[in-house]
Parts: C-alpha cells; sequence; structure tokens
C-alpha cells in the first residue's frame, strides 16, 4: 500500500469527520455507515483521490481505518461534558484516565469511564478489570451514550442496569 501525503490524507480526514458529524455517525447503525462508506468510496473527491494511493480494494479500509476509527475516540476524548453529565465538578482533579473505553480516576476516589451504549459490555468490564483490587476506587460510575434502537429500550436498560449493579457498579447513565 502507498503512503498518502499528509496535507491529503488531512483534507480527506477533515471532509470525512464533517459529514460524519452531519450523519450522526455515533448514532448511525451499522447498514446506514456501511451505505456512507460506500458513498465515500465512490465519491471521486474522496474515493478518486485517495485511487491515486491506494488499491481500489484498500480505500474503503483506509477510510474506516485510519480516517474514521479515531473520528469516536477523539469526540470523546474530554472527560469534562462526562462528568458535567455524572454531576461531578468538571474540573475535578484527574489522577488516572483510559481510552478503549475513555476514563478517568478522580483524585477523590471516584471513577468514571464513558463509551457508545452498543460498547456498553465493554464500559462494564473496563470498569470492574481498572477497579479490581485498586484500594484507592470508591464510586464507579458507567455514562453510556449515542443510545439509539434497541438501546432506547426500557428492557435493554434494565439489562445494562442489572449488569452494573452485579458488579458494584451505580446505575449508568444513559446520554441519547
Amino acid at each position: 500500500m502507498t503512503t498518502v501525503p499528509d496535507p491529503i490524507r488531512e483534507e480527506i480526514r477533515e471532509r470525512l469527520w464533517a459529514q460524519a458529524d452531519d450523519l450522526g455517525w455515533d448514532r448511525l447503525s451499522d447498514v446506514d455507515r456501511s451505505a456512507a462508506y460506500a458513498r465515500w468510496t465512490d465519491d471521486p473527491g474522496i474515493g478518486g483521490t485517495l485511487g491515486r494511493y491506494l488499491k481500489k480494494g484498500e480505500i474503503r479500509v483506509y477510510i474506516k481505518d485510519s480516517l474514521l476509527k479515531p473520528y469516536s475516540r477523539e469526540k470523546r476524548a474530554d472527560h469534562r461534558p462526562y462528568l458535567k453529565a455524572a454531576g461531578i465538578d468538571p474540573d475535578s482533579r484527574v489522577t488516572d484516565q483510559r481510552i478503549k473505553p475513555h476514563g478517568v480516576l478522580l483524585e477523590n476516589g471516584v471513577m468514571v469511564v464513558w463509551a457508545k451504549a452498543r460498547d456498553w459490555k465493554a464500559a462494564l468490564t473496563a470498569v470492574h478489570e481498572w477497579s479490581f483490587e485498586r484500594q484507592d476506587v470508591g464510586s464507579r460510575t458507567v455514562i453510556l451514550d449515542s443510545a439509539a434502537g434497541k438501546y432506547q429500550d426500557s428492557r435493554v436498560r434494565r439489562l445494562v442496569g442489572d449488569a452494573a449493579s452485579r458488579l458494584g457498579i451505580t446505575p449508568p447513565i444513559w446520554r441519547d
């Protein structure tokens, strides 16, 4: 695979991220995301430009893995809105932080982890693993956002809440 020059990569990334914002990327179904990848691959300004540096079969994978994979991660990088959603001072002192999923441990022992609703299992597991046998962790909170589709259903939310309870995690905070 030939390397896409940085200026071209950045120009296309900015364009894709703006379109992802317009589409409400984190709330799209897998089918809708697949359709967006197909449109971008066929778009002369995106797929056509990338086609000068990549084989046709590599374009979609490049868009997905190299340009859009960091999109959600970066959009969730700032912990302050999540602390605020949990009723915590957004300027609280962070003593440790993680990504995949994102999370922070605050000076007062409060742990907050946030992820997309569809990644709830990974979020609960991460909180449990991160806090296991740590003496400096008090309360543990999970915030789940982009809760579209089945994650609007109260039965699904009860299931997730029950799993959190069994792990000793406070009931999840849902951000739609």
